[in-house]
C-alpha cells in the first residue's frame, strides 16, 4: 500500500477497517487522482478482512466551498488548480466497483465559508445533512467488505 512517496507492506494479515481522506491526494493531478483513488480504493477492498469497513472522505462537488476552491485555482492557487470534487453517487459507484458493499454515504459542512454565517449555520449541520450531499463541503462514504 503506498502512503504519499512511501510503502506500506501488509504482512500475513489483514485490516479490520481502512479511512482515507482527501488531503492524502489533493496535490496529484486531476486525472491520475482518479486513477488513485480508485486504486487505492481496489486495494484498501483486497486487504480489508471480511466485514471490515472501509470510510471515505472527499471534497463534495455541490457546494459554495468547491466554488470558491475552483476559483481560486483558476486565479493560480496551485492545491486547488487541479483539485477534484466528488457526488455521492461517484463515491458509492468506485467503492462498489471495488467489490465493496455500499452501507451508507453523507454529507457535512454545510454552510458558506464565511466566519459570520458559519457561526450561525454550523449548530444544523446536523440536521441539513439529512437533506442530501447538495451544499456538502465534505463528503463521507461507508462501505464494508463482503463477509
Amino acid at each position: 500500500m503506498s502512503v504519499g512517496r512511501k510503502s506500506v507492506v501488509v504482512v500475513g494479515g489483514s485490516f479490520g477497517g481502512i479511512n482515507a481522506a482527501y488531503e492524502l491526494r489533493r496535490r496529484l493531478p486531476r486525472d491520475a487522482e482518479i486513477t488513485v483513488i480508485s486504486r487505492d480504493t481496489e486495494l484498501a477492498a483486497r486487504v480489508l478482512r471480511p466485514g471490515g469497513v472501509f470510510i471515505i472522505g472527499d471534497l463534495g462537488k455541490y457546494s459554495s466551498w468547491a466554488v470558491s476552491r475552483t476559483v481560486r485555482g483558476w486565479f493560480g492557487a496551485r492545491t486547488w488548480r487541479r483539485a477534484r470534487f466528488w457526488s455521492l453517487p461517484e463515491l458509492q459507484r468506485m467503492v462498489v466497483e471495488a467489490g465493496l458493499i455500499f452501507r451508507s454515504g453523507r454529507g457535512a459542512i454545510y454552510y458558506p465559508r464565511l466566519t459570520s454565517i458559519a457561526k450561525l449555520m454550523s449548530a444544523q449541520d446536523e440536521k441539513l445533512s439529512k437533506l442530501g450531499q447538495f451544499g456538502a463541503a465534505f463528503l463521507v462514504v461507508r462501505a464494508e467488505k463482503p463477509r
